[in-house]
């Protein structure tokens, strides 16, 4: 089909028949005819709709309204509400729902400051620098500062306390650079 032809055919003009010839040919049918006509009929609509209600289902998604609650179940009993402590997956999701670190990771892996403006690396990889955010602050308005990053460290680092994260942060020291600044 050359592009002559198929603008030719997308341009001709395309005329549906009349009311009276449709109802000429509907009254033609025998009954059998005609059984067999509109069960086809209502099996194209029914088909119709049921194709769009799929559609519908594989494509679209449904969004949720902002405002509402969120609830959220766990598995297990919670034992340590407390990262430090954490050892199920009950504590681990529910320190993670309630504290906040200086970096956190993303829905899609990726890591991002959380509490932290800024985390400056060195070129060796050993030395981490993290600046606090000035507006990070606890629930009761108390701002976070550098003493409460090393005081979280040096609990983890306790043998007293039997941290999971000990292996962690073991050998690791941290520095006060100012009330806002760690560094190791």
């Amino acid at each position: 089909m050359t592009y002559k032809d198929l603008r030719a055919l997308l341009l001709r003009r395309w005329n549906l028949p009349k009311e009276r010839p449709i109802k000429r040919t509907l009254h033609s049918f025998s009954f059998g005819e005609k059984a067999t006509f509109y069960s086809l009929v209502t099996i194209f609509i029914l088909s119709g709709i049921l194709l769009m209600f799929q559609v519908s289902e594989a494509f679209l998604a449904e969004v949720p309204v902002k405002g509402g609650s969120l609830v959220e179940g766990v598995v297990g009993n919670p034992r340590f509400i407390n990262p430090v402590l954490a050892l199920s997956e009950a504590d681990k999701n529910l320190s993670a729902l309630i504290y906040s670190g200086l970096i956190r990771l993303t829905p899609e892996g990726e890591i991002t400051n959380d509490l932290a403006s800024d985390i400056k690396i060195s070129e060796d990889n050993l030395t981490y620098t993290a600046t606090i955010k000035d507006n990070a602050t606890f629930q009761d308005g108390t701002p976070v500062t550098a003493d409460d990053v090393i005081f979280t460290i040096g609990k983890i680092n306790d043998p007293a306390i039997k941290s999971p994260k000990r292996g962690n942060w073991d050998g690791v020291t941290l520095e006060k650079v100012d009330d806002k600044t760690v560094s190791p």
